[in-house]
C-alpha cells in the first residue's frame, strides 16, 4: 500500500434565500496540478401541500479547470427537514439533480446536529458508469468551526479509495 499526502484546497460559496426558492453554489478545489470550479444556479420553487418537505425545480452549472469547461442543466428534486419532528435536534437535507448533456447524476446530502455534520456527495454518469462518493464527518468545535475526517471512492465497476483525510471547514455566514 503507497501512501502519497497531498493538500486538497477548496473553497466553496453558498448564496441561498433569493427569489423563486433559488440559491447560487461555487466550489473551487485545487490539488497539486488539478483545479476543479464549478457554478451553479438553482431553483426549487415548486413545494406540495402536505408534504412541505420535497420541493421540485431545476438548475443550470458551469464546469472548469484542467479539462474541457462545460455547461449543462437539467431538473432537480430536493428533501428536507427534521428527522423526527424535533427542530431542535437535527436538521437534514438530500438533493437530486440530472444533468442533461452530461447525462449525470449528482446528489448531495447532509444532516447537521448540535455536534455533528456529516454529509455525503455523490456523482453517476449513465453513459461511461463511473462513480464517485465523497462522505465526511465533522465535530462542531463551535458555531463557524468544525474538524472531521473526508473519504474519496470513485471507479467504473470496481471502485478505489482516492483518499481519507482530515477537513478543517470554516462557516461564515453573511447576513445583509
Amino acid at each position: 500500500m503507497r501512501i502519497h499526502a497531498q493538500p486538497l484546497s477548496r473553497t466553496k460559496v453558498l448564496v441561498n434565500k433569493l427569489p423563486a426558492e433559488s440559491d447560487i453554489y461555487g466550489v473551487f478545489e485545487k490539488s497539486g496540478n488539478k483545479d476543479f470550479g464549478l457554478l451553479r444556479l438553482s431553483s426549487l420553487p415548486f413545494g406540495f401541500k402536505g408534504f412541505e418537505t420535497l420541493k421540485l425545480g431545476g438548475f443550470a452549472e458551469y464546469q472548469f479547470g484542467s479539462f474541457k469547461p462545460r455547461a449543462d442543466y437539467g431538473p432537480s428534486i430536493s428533501f428536507q427537514g427534521n428527522p423526527g419532528n424535533n427542530s431542535d435536534s437535527s436538521f437534514g437535507k438530500i438533493d437530486f439533480r440530472y444533468a442533461l448533456n452530461s447525462a449525470t447524476i449528482d446528489t448531495y446530502g447532509f444532516l447537521a446536529t448540535k455536534t455533528l455534520y456529516s454529509d455525503l456527495l455523490g456523482t453517476y454518469n449513465t453513459k461511461n458508469h463511473n462513480l464517485m462518493l465523497r462522505s465526511g464527518i465533522d465535530f462542531k468545535l463551535d458555531e463557524h468551526n468544525r474538524i472531521g475526517l473526508e473519504a474519496k471512492l470513485q471507479g467504473s465497476g470496481d471502485l478505489h479509495l482516492d483518499y481519507v483525510g482530515i477537513r478543517y471547514t470554516l462557516v461564515l455566514p453573511i447576513n445583509p
